[in-house]
This record gives C-alpha cells, structure tokens and sequence, in this order.
C-alpha cells in the first residue's frame, strides 16, 4: 500500500502534466505554498477558485489546482467532507469554516504536502525544460 506522501506525489504529478507550463504558471505554482503560509487554508483555496477558469493557460491551471484540492478535502475522511465541492461553493466554505481547530489544522498540513508536491514538480519542469535546450531537442 503506498504512503500518503507517495500517493500526493503521484497526483501532483498528474496535474503537472495535463497543463501547459508556461513560464508564469510554473511561477504561480511555485508561489502557492507560500501563499498557504502567509494567508491560511480557506483564503488559499477561494483565491484560487477565484482565478480558475478556462481562458488563459494560468486560469486551467489554477483549475486543476482547485479540482485537486477539493477532491483531497473530500477524501480526507473528516466527517461531512465528501459534501465539499469547492470552496466557491458556499455550502463548502462554511463547512470548512465549521470544522474544529484540530481538522482545520489537518486540512491545511495535508494541502500544504500537496503544495509543496506541485511545487517540486514545477520546479523539475523547468529543469527538464533547461536540460532539452542545452541538448538541443526540440521541445515542441
């Protein structure tokens, strides 16, 4: 049975590689656990439903960013978590709002992990991107 650490980096993984990574999108990746740290777990999560959208390669990003994050809460076994849709959803929100301090806590360290997952692989994508243009491959 693979770890909790394992299974977030194989879906970290995953959304890193159904999105275009442009420059600015593997900088807002990179930025997201930061923005954890500095701003809490729910205004995390409604800024980042906020810029989700399908116009532009940085709003599908954020897009798949939120699917992922609102399919981690609801999975987390806390009860009442499955109803969690996403956090623009209001039902959702006060849900997150209502949780006690110790699954709130939970919440955030356990997206925090993600982050950081999602961070690691934007970072690698960039050294990736580094490594085919010294080689001379064609990324295209």
């Amino acid at each position: 049975m693979p770890r909790r650490d394992q299974e977030m980096a194989k879906k970290a993984a995953r959304l890193i590689t159904d999105i275009e990574i442009t420059p600015e999108v593997r900088t807002r990746l990179i930025g997201l656990p930061f923005l954890l740290h500095r701003n809490g777990l729910a205004a995390t999560l409604a800024f980042i439903a906020s810029k989700s959208d399908s116009k532009s390669d940085l709003s599908r990003a954020y897009s798949k960013v939120e699917a992922l994050l609102s399919k981690q809460i609801r999975e987390s076994g806390i009860n009442g978590a499955n109803q969690f849709s996403s956090i623009s959803n209001p039902v959702s929100a006060i849900w997150l709002g209502e949780r006690s301090s110790r699954h709130y806590l939970r919440l955030t360290a356990e997206v925090a992990d993600t982050l950081l997952w999602v961070k690691r692989f934007a970072e690698a994508s960039k050294a990736q991107e580094a490594a085919s243009v010294d080689s001379g491959v064609d990324n295209e």
